[in-house]
């Protein structure tokens, strides 16, 4: 993993797996904290991307 966007493309995955923080950050290596920071990012910007259509659908559904 080199790029964030990597990064974030590896853990939005594992998120809709269902995977938690702490199991994604030992698979991949990566802090809990970046974790914890990066998933907030795809969580909010998922947000951002639904408000804006008017849809509602879950992070799992994406």
């Amino acid at each position: 993993m080199k790029e964030p966007s990597e990064k974030k493309a590896i853990i939005k995955k594992m998120m809709k797996e269902g995977k938690t923080y702490k199991q994604i950050s030992e698979e991949t290596g990566l802090s809990y904290s970046t974790i914890s920071i990066y998933a907030g990012q795809i969580r909010r910007k998922e947000r951002e991307v639904h408000s804006f259509n008017g849809d509602r659908t879950s992070l799992h559904d994406v």
